[in-house]
């Protein structure tokens, strides 16, 4: 409304100006309102929702657990309590190796405690695989909360259904990044810590083929997060993974070792990744001497054992000299893998760095 000389009535300016507050003010309440009711709705779950108010969760990742499975556990129980209010706790299934320990101690993180038996109170969280071989031997006692991994699927099932999220990405710690992402949540400082020591751990610094592009991408971004040189981290967490002269041959073949399906048989495949591969394979002969009795105490077809030499990107087999490994090279040389023989015999796997990637599919085809 304006007056005879066309400007704006006084009393109408007031009333815009009296409008655009009461809009500006019903925009502060609206948030207000809408963070109230999160709040809300979360103490709501955790009355009436028994996931949410009965139960403990209990967070963990694959026997002989590595720096994925244990970072990783540490980081989803933190997501877990911080996002969504829950009561869970991160544990292990094993000791952890000379790495693990180097990161733990390297970010001030407790050593998670060993994961207690099932009970009527508690749920599961798994992390970093979903092979029931890999998981508690009370399985079956546990009610299921839910699975992140990413590795293929492996033949875990439940009565009742749970939450899944398995991604081709080279360590969980990218998939807990990825969640975090995707709901505009900023990781705390200790949690992209850990989530960038899972990528470095998992890609070898990089180098292993199960390392995709958004790896890098997460990688660098959890670095300028921390302030963290992420590739000075990788050297060191290199260097304490390959420090391994304290272990006896039968603790090395079991240092990172988990059971596959081949061919209709069960074998233990080991690997030993490490920037010091000549010293590795220098207790060749303790090897051999602990594989035949290994191979029967684990009462599997066949323990077998690849180092992974990091720094020259191939892996050598070392073979149980008591039984036929020819088709193990034999799988290799179908699968395109160029194979030579070192000065002590053994066959040398040029660019094979993967047990995920490239000699599962290698021996399972």
């Amino acid at each position: 409304i304006r007056a005879t000389d066309g400007s704006a009535r006084p009393s109408t300016t007031k009333a815009a100006t009296l409008i655009k507050a009461c809009s500006f003010l019903s925009v502060i309440v609206m948030v207000w309102l809408s963070s109230a009711a999160v709040k809300s709705s979360r103490r709501f779950l955790r009355t009436f929702s028994p996931t949410m108010a009965q139960f403990h969760i209990c967070v963990v990742g694959h026997k002989i657990p590595d720096t994925d499975a244990i970072c990783g556990a540490i980081i989803r129980a933190s997501q877990l309590q911080r996002q969504y209010d829950l009561n869970a706790t991160p544990y292990r299934q094993g000791d952890l190796n000379p790495e693990t320990k180097f990161v733990l101690s390297h970010f001030g993180v407790q050593v998670p405690e060993m994961l207690p038996l099932a009970t009527k109170d508690t749920q599961l969280a798994i992390v970093d695989t979903n092979n029931p071989t890999e998981l508690p031997d009370d399985l079956a006692s546990w009610s299921l909360h839910s699975v992140v991994d990413h590795h293929k699927l492996a033949g875990l099932t439940s009565i009742e259904p749970f939450q899944v999220d398995i991604r081709p990405l080279c360590s969980t710690g990218s998939v807990l990044y990825m969640q975090m992402k995707e709901q505009n949540i900023v990781p705390t400082k200790l949690e992209a810590q850990l989530m960038l020591a899972c990528i470095l751990s998992d890609s070898l610094k990089f180098k292993s083929p199960t390392t995709t592009l958004l790896d890098r991408t997460l990688a660098q971004e959890l670095a300028e997060l921390t302030g963290e040189d992420a590739l000075a981290l990788a050297d060191a967490m290199l260097e304490a993974k390959s420090d391994t002269s304290h272990l006896t041959a039968e603790e090395l073949l079991m240092f990172d070792s988990k059971v596959f399906e081949l061919h209709d048989q069960n074998y233990r495949i080991s690997v030993i990744e490490t920037t010091a591969a000549t010293r590795v394979l220098s207790r060749l002969t303790d090897f051999q001497a602990a594989l035949p009795s290994m191979t029967l105490a684990q009462g599997q077809a066949g323990l077998l054992l690849f180092v992974v030499d990091i720094v020259a990107e191939q892996a050598v087999f070392v073979p149980d000299v008591t039984k036929d490994n020819g088709w193990v090279i034999d799988a290799f040389i179908k699968a395109g893998v160029t194979v030579e023989h070192n000065e002590q015999g053994l066959a040398v796997l040029k660019g094979v760095l993967s047990r995920k990637k490239q000699i599962i599919p290698a021996l399972s085809a």
